[in-house]
């Protein structure tokens, strides 16, 4: 009997390097993606919060808010603000306003501050501190007549359009 030979299976060819790790390399994308996202952004935000820490109206504010008597008692001292601070900050020919909003704490507790200030004549003047501490207790810091450069009688308190009280300023013409 006769040897019958059967033949060879047929080999596939090797995939390549990439044919055979494409999804590492997928997932490598993805999460570097993400990674690079979360920087990018992360260095934008870090930036607008060093930018309104740095600005006039908000050292002022600060250092209103860290030697009021009232807060000292109830905060102790030091008292440190954080990185965290929300608000506006615009400016523009000698003319401006400013809004923050930003948390304080000392060795007795913590505070939420919220402050105004206006630009008026390439001056800025805060208009209204208000201190609130952790048991809600709010406290509205008194701003003598020459607080900051300009004086209170040089920037008003800001009312916003629509807001009716006896501060209230005309609109602004855009």
């Amino acid at each position: 009997m006769a040897d019958v030979q059967q033949p060879l299976p047929q080999q596939k060819p090797r995939k390549s390097w990439f044919g055979r790790n494409w999804w590492w390399v997928l997932i490598l994308v993805i999460v570097g993606g993400g990674l690079l996202c979360c920087a990018v952004c992360g260095g934008i935000i870090f930036s607008v919060f060093a930018g309104l820490r740095k600005s006039e109206p908000y050292q002022m504010t600060l250092k209103a808010v860290t030697s009021d008597p009232v807060v000292i008692e109830k905060l102790g001292e030091p008292i440190s603000d954080t990185w965290a601070v929300a608000g506006e900050y615009n400016q523009q020919n000698g003319e401006g306003k400013a809004k923050f909003m930003f948390p304080v704490t000392g060795p007795n507790g913590a505070a939420q501050v919220t402050s105004e200030a206006r630009k008026s004549g390439g001056k800025w003047t805060l208009t209204y501190i208000e201190v609130v501490f952790g048991d809600q207790q709010k406290h509205t810091i008194e701003l003598a007549p020459t607080q900051g450069e300009g004086g209170l009688q040089d920037a008003p308190r800001w009312t916003p359009p629509g807001e009716v009280g006896s501060e209230a300023m005309p609109a602004e013409n855009p």
